[in-house]
């Protein structure tokens, strides 16, 4: 009995007790009122940091069924990581990746990074579908991720994949294309890039 009373939150049980006890032994209201309104306000505190905790959780379990495999860690009190692996072949048309996306933002994720595996270090080109598909249904900045090979693979992933942040590794590993001759074109094709930070 007890258990199930607690289950329900002890802040109303607690209250419950001691205004009994305190009607009882006709404890002074000026003394009591205040102790249950601080115990009450507590109660309501703890409440909705526990409903924020399981709405987290439910997201989570969601996010786990839409990508396959998901881990979350907490950095301090307000910053969550998220990483997702998504292990079905998934195309830019299919509606679980809009879903996945939307959720990662619901969670608080700041940017997206979707990254095509087919793609990367192939230098064929960012996988521009499957990047457009994803910026447009988030307002949080994308990320383009996997295949840049050439100058012009970085202009289409913003222009056409609506990125915001360009990611390249072999294109740089190899000397293929530098940092500033990247940002320089994109400069010049009128694109907005910090070329004080190479």
């Amino acid at each position: 009995m007890l258990r199930k009373l607690f289950s329900w939150g002890w802040s109303p049980f607690l209250i419950t007790v001691l205004a009994v006890v305190g009607a009882i032994f006709e404890w002074p209201v000026e003394v009591l009122g205040p102790v249950l309104v601080v115990i009450l306000v507590i109660g309501l505190v703890m409440a909705a940091t526990a409903a924020r905790e399981k709405r987290l959780e439910r997201l989570a379990l969601r996010l786990n069924e839409l990508g396959g495999h998901f881990n979350r860690r907490f950095m301090g009190d307000s910053s969550l990581s998220i990483f997702v692996v998504i292990r079905t072949l998934l195309t830019s048309d299919n509606a679980r990746v809009w879903a996945w996306a939307r959720e990662c933002e619901e969670l608080g994720a700041g940017v997206i990074l979707p990254t095509s595996m087919d793609g990367d270090g192939t230098q064929a080109g960012y996988d521009i579908a499957f990047t457009r598909a994803i910026s447009e249904v988030v307002d949080i900045p994308v990320v383009a991720s996997g295949g840049a090979g050439k100058l012009e693979h970085f202009y289409e992933a913003v222009v056409q994949g609506g990125a915001q942040v360009l990611l390249a590794a072999s294109v740089f590993h190899y000397r293929i294309l530098s940092i500033r001759a990247v940002k320089e074109y994109l400069a010049g094709k009128g694109l907005q890039v910090n070329l004080y930070h190479v």
